[in-house]
């Protein structure tokens, strides 16, 4: 049973008195007894609070202690909290210097004076000087989680898992993408990269630009919520344009003019940055119009590079293809065969990770002025493949056979050998 609260009567007011416990008394600028009003005249009424208002005192203690620990998390959370059990919100000091005048003194005037001395643990709370640790995005998910408990209102478990999964699935995807770095680290280009990869994904797997969309969404959504509830003093860089995807338009990025492919991409060096198997798989993009994830993906055996025409095989091996169409076979010519002749063994820094693959070849395109312009992305290459071989009038089932496309009419035979394909690449590729 608990001891009764001390209740002592000032006026008309009564008052709880106490002695402060001697592991708080390192965060209490008062000495040894501490009286708290009440707000109350009825003896009754104030027995009946008392409880209440010693164990919100004792977490407010525990808050300004916790605000002192060696964890960065753990003292920035409670910072935060002394804050809220002050009545105000916790802002970084360069929104407080923003603030209205009134709206700065009702701050100041809130921090608890005690024989001339300010509370320094509420003056930090209340003035916002704290200093925000690094979230990871990895550590996103669960600061989330814990400020939207209003979200969850009414729904069963297997509706709140459903609820859940949506804003999981995109932030892993952001992490698959562009690596697990600090939420104040994220760049413009994070997003475009991440943009780039649903491109890809929806050509690859027929996916439709919503299902790219609600990613977004939800990935902002996140980001917002827990910037605003953590009072983190960042903007997240997203694009105003070239994000979202249009809702029913197919996506379509412009492609690489030849001359810039020649002059820009090709040019002695320009390539010379970026790691080995990202230059090597961008060298066989330009010449075999293959998507990056299907040439990361390559096995040693798909990689024919010792046929009497050198090749490479799509196949499933584990993985999803758009269609069955999807599964051909490309010869190698050029650029392309000098790349893939450099890695007999496929490409085993991007085969269980392609994802990452877009993100890192679109950074560096972009950082080193190499992108035509800013609506274009490393999928532009397939595009630019299939305008050349438009504009050499390749057959309708040749074109139709090396993008594995479909076309409106049934396929009759093989189609044609590697070797006059590999002759009509000669004539369009680099």
């Amino acid at each position: 049973m608990h001891k009764p609260l001390n209740l002592t009567l000032r006026g008309e007011i009564w008052y709880l008195v106490r002695r402060i416990p001697k592991r708080y008394e390192q965060v209490e600028t008062r000495k040894r007894i501490i009286s708290i009003s009440l707000e109350s005249d009825s003896h009754r009424h104030a027995s009946q609070k008392a409880p209440r208002v010693w164990e919100a005192q004792l977490d407010h203690w525990q808050a300004k202690l916790d605000g002192r620990a060696s964890d960065a998390r753990t003292a920035y959370e409670a910072v935060r909290k002394v804050a809220q059990d002050r009545g105000f919100n916790y802002v970084p000091v360069t929104q407080i210097a923003a603030l209205p005048d009134n709206a700065l003194l009702e701050r100041i005037e809130a921090i608890r004076e005690t024989s001339g001395v300010v509370d320094p643990d509420e003056t930090v709370a209340l003035m916002g000087t704290a200093e925000a640790p690094l979230l990871l995005m990895s550590e996103v998910w669960s600061e989330f989680y814990k400020l939207t408990p209003d979200r969850r209102l009414g729904k069963s478990r297997d509706q709140i898992r459903k609820w859940e999964n949506p804003f999981k699935r995109a932030l892993n995807r952001w992490i698959a993408v562009n690596g697990d770095g600090a939420l104040t680290a994220i760049r413009r280009e994070d997003f475009l990269s991440f943009r780039s990869f649903w491109v890809e994904r929806i050509d690859l797997e027929d996916r439709s630009n919503n299902t790219a969309n609600k990613d977004f969404d939800k990935l902002t959504n996140v980001l917002h919520t827990v910037i605003d509830g953590l009072g983190i003093d960042f903007i997240p860089p997203i694009p105003k344009r070239n994000w979202r995807l249009p809702k029913v338009d197919a996506v379509s990025p412009p492609p690489f003019s030849s001359d810039w492919i020649r002059n820009r991409l090709l040019a002695e060096g320009a390539l010379g940055g970026l790691n080995p198997e990202a230059r090597a798989i961008l060298l066989i993009c330009i010449n075999t119009g293959a998507r990056p994830s299907e040439v990361a993906t390559l096995t040693p055996a798909r990689l024919a590079l010792n046929a009497n025409v050198p090749h490479i095989q799509i196949r499933a091996d584990g993985r999803v293809v758009k269609t069955k169409r999807a599964i051909r076979d490309i010869p190698l010519v050029g650029v392309a065969l000098e790349a893939a002749r450099e890695f007999p063994n496929g490409f085993p820094r991007y085969r269980e990770t392609p994802s990452s693959l877009s993100a890192a070849q679109l950074k560096f395109l972009r950082n080193n002025g190499l992108m035509e312009s800013e609506d274009h992305v490393v999928y532009s290459l397939r595009h630019a493949f299939e305008d050349r071989m438009l504009k050499a009038n390749f057959p309708e089932r040749a074109k139709a056979d090396l993008m594995g496309h479909d076309i409106n009419r049934e396929r009759y035979g093989a189609g044609l050998p590697l070797a006059d394909t590999a002759a009509l690449l000669a004539d369009i590729s680099f």
